[in-house]
């Protein structure tokens, strides 16, 4: 499993410097690299952002370039497509996993944007409360739906399941976490440059 994410990774790693997008490595994929020196053994996919500017760049040209098997999906460019981050697919291959998605996708690279965030605080917040609705759209649009359960039943479990996941991560935890990820990405992109 290892080398078939290596392999992932260096497709759009080796894309990326023939086109100059920049791409960092983050979440678990960044834990890995620091803490094990390679993949957390349990982590099932590898994580990877990039600036905005780049990631619609990547989006809009990576498929065009392509004949293989690696497929570069994200709501700009693949129907009924539901995350608000991208994933480049490879299409030879299945991946079975806990959460039932609405689609099912091969063995992926999760590809998020990163976006400029205001330097106060004050608008940090209004921010958040404006994007807000749509995480409850997209918590809402990711709980399976159990025929068993009923209409009703399945639209408070999913209100209760989204509502749990909020409560226990507060605008101040938010503050703390958009800085501390700001902090380990700056930190990366500075040892890269080295």
């Amino acid at each position: 499993f290892p080398t078939r994410r290596s392999s992932d990774l260096q497709i759009i790693d080796d894309y990326c410097h023939r086109k100059n997008i920049s791409y960092y490595i983050c979440s678990g994929t960044l834990i890995g690299a620091v803490r094990h020196k390679g993949y957390i053994p349990w982590d099932d996919d590898i994580d990877i952002c990039m600036f905005r500017k780049d990631y619609e760049r990547f989006f809009s040209e990576f498929n065009k370039d392509r004949n293989d098997e690696y497929r570069a999906i994200n709501i700009s460019n693949t129907k009924n497509y539901y995350l608000i981050s991208g994933k480049v697919v490879n299409t030879n291959t299945v991946m079975n996993e806990l959460i039932r998605w609405p689609e099912q996708f091969g063995v992926y690279v999760d590809v998020f944007q990163l976006d400029d965030l205001p330097s106060n605080t004050k608008m940090i917040k209004r921010l958040n409360r404006k994007i807000a609705p749509y995480r409850n759209l997209l918590a809402l649009k990711t709980i399976a739906d159990d025929k068993e359960r009923g209409v009703f039943k399945n639209s408070i479990l999913k209100t209760s399941d989204y509502s749990q996941s909020t409560a226990d991560s507060s605008e101040d935890n938010l503050l703390s976490s958009l800085k501390n990820s700001s902090d380990t990405l700056l930190t990366s992109n500075n040892t890269n440059k080295k």
